[in-house]
């Protein structure tokens, strides 16, 4: 617990530098994208079968592997401040707004033998930007290693640029294939390519530090973004559909320097 409160504080001592997100905010730069994916593994674990648990593969704005399954479903809210002090979800619909929020849902469905798919409807920011998210995993079990063929915002609206800016939206269906390997230690690493917005190529790592917390790591492509993700059991004991209610709370620095935070529900 000491080591826990130590990571904590120091990502407390990290948000206290405060920056401009400008350099996030160009034509090519997909801003909208650069925070909480909408994807599966964005904000929370999920295991090889398909199945969120803490103890699975996790990212924040890049995709893994594998994919939501078996009717499961997950709930996330995030805000990624623009600068590095942590704030509130910032529902105000101009430029000023001195954060970011995002919100998705998100549901699993089983093919069998098929795989598994993924469909996730996603808000981008209080302009009420939205789109829509799908992967699929192909039914590949060698030593639990997941491959999976997705795309992010399949109507390509969201655009490359800011969302107050619609002469600079180019068309943003972004597609993309990603692999996950598991390693000892409940360590999980990913990786892939694309198009658009994933034509740079991306990776991610979560390592667990002790078994209620989880440090994560990824290259979206353009910069480094980093967190720390706790299990609060904020719901120990209480099932929906028979399944156990879980919860994450991740936060941490996009681009190593602007300050962001989630809550996820899943079950």
């Amino acid at each position: 617990m000491k080591k826990s409160l130590v990571i904590l504080a120091t990502f407390a001592g990290l948000s206290t530098v405060a920056f401009g997100q400008v350099d996030l905010e160009q034509l090519g730069q997909y801003p909208q994208f650069r925070t909480l994916s909408g994807l599966p593994g964005s904000g929370f674990g999920i295991l090889p079968d398909g199945t969120p648990s803490f103890n699975g593969a996790m990212s924040f704005s890049t995709p893994i592997g594998y994919s939501l399954s078996n009717w499961h479903v997950a709930m996330d809210t995030a805000n990624t401040s623009n600068t590095g002090l942590f704030k509130f979800i910032h529902l105000a619909r101009n430029e000023s707004t001195s954060s970011i929020g995002k919100a998705y849902f998100m549901f699993g469905i089983p093919l069998g033998r098929f795989g598994s798919f993924t469909a996730s409807y996603w808000i981008l920011s209080a302009f009420l930007d939205q789109a829509l998210n799908f992967q699929y995993q192909l039914p590949i079990h060698w030593h639990n290693i997941g491959v999976s063929l997705g795309v992010q915002d399949w109507y390509g609206r969201v655009g490359t640029g800011p969302s107050t800016n619609p002469l600079g939206q180019y068309r943003s269906q972004s597609w993309y294939g990603a692999v996950t390997m598991p390693f000892a230690h409940g360590i999980y690493a990913s990786a892939g390519w694309g198009v658009k917005r994933w034509q740079k190529g991306f990776f991610n790592v979560s390592v667990p530090i002790q078994k209620r917390f989880k440090f994560m790591l990824e290259h979206d492509g353009f910069n480094f973004n980093l967190g720390l993700a706790w299990d609060p059991q904020l719901f120990r004991g209480v099932k929906l559909g028979g399944r156990q209610v879980q919860s994450t709370l991740m936060m941490g620095l996009v681009r190593a320097k602007y300050a962001y935070w989630s809550l996820n529900f899943s079950f």
